[in-house]
């Protein structure tokens, strides 16, 4: 998801990297799902900053009161508050071209799922996994109901590598234009993989604060 964050109190200030550059001290999984980072803002920030500043993708910013800072999905991303006391309302949000992405995620890892009500639980284990689940199917019935059109676009589209193959000569076949920007790749390999011989993985939230 992206998200949005508007400091009501006190000054943050920002630092950006886009997807593809990870972040110094920084070690995330294969699918960019999970990661390895320093405990602390303290133990990042001794380590890791000096090398941070001086990459050239780099966007950095202060944010004060009457500004709002807009993050998209699939950056790496890091907040500190400047002043003692700071105070600011955050909301993540789907924007319909991340809607793909964000329900591939709900389908193949709802134990990712953050900021969900434990409270019926009370002191039972909590299953993250049929929380993640259940939200999933909230989000999809509130999407037929409200945005349909957004909904049947998703699942319009192919969802394999060989579907978009199929997809690409059928409409060949039909007569109809292809995506001349699509590329072909052999089965069982990423675009990265196709392209430089390697494979990147795709950016993730990297957010230290302490944002009340």
């Amino acid at each position: 998801t992206s998200a949005w964050n508007a400091p009501i109190r006190g000054r943050k200030a920002w630092l950006f990297l886009p997807p593809g550059h990870v972040p110094p001290g920084v070690y995330p999984s294969q699918d960019g799902l999970d990661l390895v980072a320093p405990r602390s803002i303290a133990q990042w920030l001794t380590n890791f900053l000096a090398p941070t500043l001086a990459l050239p993708q780099l966007r950095a910013a202060v944010a004060s009161p009457g500004d709002v800072v807009f993050v998209p999905r699939g950056w790496w991303h890091m907040v500190i508050n400047l002043d003692p006391f700071t105070l600011a309302l955050t909301r993540n949000f789907c924007s319909p071209q991340g809607l793909p992405h964000t329900l591939r995620l709900l389908r193949d890892r709802p134990h990712l799922v953050s900021g969900l009500s434990h409270a019926a639980a009370g002191d039972l284990p909590v299953d993250k996994a049929a929380l993640g689940a259940s939200f999933r199917d909230h989000f999809l019935a509130q999407l037929r109901r409200h945005r349909p059109d957004l909904l049947a676009r998703v699942e319009a589209q192919p969802t394999s590598l060989w579907a978009k193959l199929l997809d690409d000569d059928t409409r060949l076949d039909s007569g109809l234009p292809v995506n001349k920007r699509r590329r072909r790749r052999a089965p069982g390999t990423t675009s990265s993989e196709s392209s430089s011989g390697s494979t990147k993985p795709p950016g993730a939230p990297f957010a230290f604060g302490f944002a009340l």
